[in-house]
């Protein structure tokens, strides 16, 4: 692959997926890597729509096209969307609502056919499958999944599944939350969240953004260059690779 431009348009979530991916996509010998986050901490879909149709700036827009992210603040999502010939947008809901069924309606096509109407024919649009919490997190939108990690886990796959797989406007799933429980069966268990319970740390981070990387290339993973990753995860490599 010669060229990989994604723009994600999301929130702190979208931030810990996209921190490591431009070493990734370096370690496969990608030519042209452009990575950058459209986000605001916290944001849900329908604060996005809304965003949207008011054309707000109040977008972080946070760019990397050599090795380090580069911070933009007051940005719209025209501005964002318009920045580059994107390959790749992705979207994804809110961390606390995204186990909540009645948050994925409409709201997520107008968002779509928003963001659709800035881009360039051959770019492909899909939908990040954000994480459940840890067991001991302290969110307070956590109870609504009675503070359970797999009762939250289960939500949000119900919510993928009904809402998004079945929307013919998506072109890919990025399941990371798949892809974060099957890293919690390793013996590192359920070590891969800051202590806020919910943000990834570094390993989290470089799992999440290796897996959204293979499900948009198709790349072989065992074909990544080891020398060309940060020298901190080549112990748990074996680990990403079978979460992934």
């Amino acid at each position: 692959m010669q060229s990989f431009k994604l723009l994600c348009v999301g929130n702190s979530f979208s931030d810990n997926i996209t921190k490591y991916m431009y070493s990734i996509l370096n370690s496969f010998y990608v030519k042209k890597i452009i990575i950058a986050n459209l986000f605001i901490p916290g944001c849900e879909i329908k604060t996005h729509l809304d965003n949207a149709i008011n054309d707000k700036s109040n977008y972080i827009y946070r760019k990397n096209t050599a090795g380090v992210f580069v911070n933009y603040d007051n940005y719209s999502l025209k501005n964002g969307l318009t920045d580059e010939k994107w390959d790749f947008v992705t979207m994804q809901q809110a961390s606390g609502k995204s186990g909540e069924i009645e948050t994925y309606n409409e709201n997520i096509n107008e968002l779509y056919t928003y963001i659709k109407s800035f881009l360039m024919a051959n770019c492909k649009i899909g939908w990040n499958m954000t994480w459940a919490y840890s067991n001991d997190c302290k969110h307070n939108e956590y109870i609504k999944y009675n503070n359970c990690q797999n009762t939250m886990y289960t939500s949000i796959i119900n919510c993928v599944k009904n809402k998004i797989f079945t929307n013919k406007n998506f072109e890919f799933i990025a399941p990371l939350a798949t892809t974060i429980q099957n890293a919690r069966t390793s013996y590192l268990k359920d070590t891969f969240t800051l202590n806020d319970g919910y943000h990834l740390e570094d390993l989290g981070e470089f799992i999440v953004g290796l897996a959204l990387v293979i499900k948009l290339t198709n790349f072989n993973i065992d074909d990544m260059d080891l020398t060309l990753i940060p020298l901190k995860f080549i112990p748990y490599i074996k680990i990403a690779k079978e979460a992934v």
